[in-house]
């Protein structure tokens, strides 16, 4: 049994999750013109801890495992996406630079 070239690499053998984008390709703007504030239900002026109290609580109720409504998903997307920008200092204060410009048009 030692090199048995029926068994497939340790690789093939894990369920593919998605993955967020790297920290480095985050963008500040949200693709749907949503306000990250308004997607995790938070003020303006909330902590990083309330921040992320208000992630896991929307990410643990629409995580498409655990929400089978077809609308979870893009939720769940649009609530990781918040989440990324307020949770990185530097995101959020460019975020909270450009906010005032958003939605003129």
């Amino acid at each position: 049994n030692s090199g048995s070239s029926s068994r497939r690499p340790r690789s093939e053998h894990k369920k593919s999750s998605p993955k967020p984008p790297p920290k480095s390709s985050v963008s500040t703007t949200p693709k749907n013109g949503d306000d990250h504030y308004a997607v995790l239900k938070v003020p303006s002026s909330a902590s990083e801890s309330e921040i992320k109290k208000a992630y896991r609580r929307l990410a643990l109720k629409y995580h498409p495992d655990k929400n089978s409504d077809p609308k979870a998903v893009d939720i769940f997307r649009r609530v990781s996406q918040a989440y990324e920008t307020l949770s990185d200092r530097s995101a959020r204060r460019q975020y909270d630079r450009e906010r005032p410009f958003r939605r003129q048009f």
